[in-house]
C-alpha cells in the first residue's frame, strides 16, 4: 500500500513534465538547426513505418470483418474521433474515452468495451513496435554500427515486449522506456539514444494514432474470443 501511495505520488509528478520535455527537444533542435535535416532524411523511414503499421493494422480489420468493406469502413469511422485526439495530444490515455465510445459501436457486447479498451492502453502499441526497433536499426546503419544478429536481435525483441508493459501511454513514454534497452542490447550509445528519442518526438503524433488504431482492432479481437468462450460454455452447460 505504502509503494502503491509512493508510486501514484510519483507519476504525478513526472507525467506532467514529459510534454516540456518532448517541446524542449524540438526547441532545441530548431535551435541547431538539426530539424528540417532530421525530417528530410528520415521522411522516408516514416513513410514506410505508415505503410507497415497501418498496414497491418487494416489487414486485421479486413480478417475480423471478413473482409466486408463495408463493416471495415464502419471500424475506422468509428475510431477516427480517437485517433484525431492522439493526433493531438500524443497520448493514448487522451484518447481512451473516445477509445471506449468507439469500441461500443465495434464490438457486439457493448460492456466489453470499458474492460477491454482500458487494458491494452498501455500495453498494446503497435505504431512503437513497428517505428521503435525500424528507428534504431536505421541509427546504428548511420553511425556504422554493426548490425545484431539473430539470436541478438531475438533477445532485444523479448526484452522489447516485455518492456512495453511497463510504458505509460503518455507522450514520449514508448520510447523513455527503451532507451537502456537498446543500449544493452543492441549497443546503441547516448549520442544514438538521444537522436532516436528526438525522431520518436517528432513523429509521436502517427505513431501513438496507430497506438489507438491497433487498440480498436484489438478490443474486437478479444470481443470475438470472450462471446466464442461464453458460447461454449453455455454449451457445455445444457450438454451437461
Amino acid at each position: 500500500q505504502k509503494f502503491d501511495a509512493f508510486t501514484k505520488a510519483f507519476f504525478k509528478v513526472l507525467l506532467p513534465t514529459i510534454p516540456f520535455l518532448v517541446v524542449g527537444t524540438t526547441m532545441k533542435l530548431q535551435h541547431d538547426g538539426t530539424l528540417q535535416s532530421i525530417w528530410k532524411q528520415y521522411l522516408p523511414i516514416l513513410l514506410i513505418f505508415i505503410v507497415a503499421a497501418y498496414g497491418y493494422v487494416f489487414i486485421q480489420f479486413l480478417f475480423l470483418s471478413k473482409f466486408r468493406l463495408s463493416v471495415v469502413s464502419r471500424y475506422v469511422k468509428n475510431i477516427l474521433p480517437a485517433m484525431a485526439t492522439a493526433f493531438g495530444s500524443m497520448s493514448s490515455v487522451s484518447a481512451l474515452p473516445l477509445s471506449i465510445k468507439a469500441a461500443e459501436k465495434n464490438l457486439e457486447d457493448k460492456e466489453n468495451a470499458g474492460i477491454i479498451v482500458p487494458s491494452v492502453v498501455n500495453i498494446h502499441l503497435v505504431g512503437d513496435c513497428f517505428f521503435i526497433p525500424m528507428i534504431a536499426l536505421i541509427t546504428m546503419t548511420s553511425f556504422g554500427v554493426k548490425f545484431p544478429s539473430i539470436g541478438e536481435y531475438i533477445a532485444f525483441a523479448l526484452h522489447f515486449v516485455m518492456a512495453k508493459f511497463a510504458v505509460a501511454a503518455v507522450p514520449a513514454g514508448g520510447v523513455i522506456v527503451m532507451i537502456p534497452i537498446m543500449q544493452n542490447c543492441l549497443g546503441l550509445t547516448v549520442e544514438m539514444t538521444a537522436l532516436i528519442t528526438a525522431i520518436y518526438v517528432l513523429f509521436d503524433p502517427l505513431i501513438t494514432t496507430c497506438n489507438v488504431f491497433g487498440n480498436a482492432s484489438m478490443a474486437i479481437v478479444f470481443d470475438k474470443i470472450t462471446r466464442l468462450w461464453k458460447s461454449n460454455s453455455i454449451k457445455t452447460k445444457k450438454a451437461a
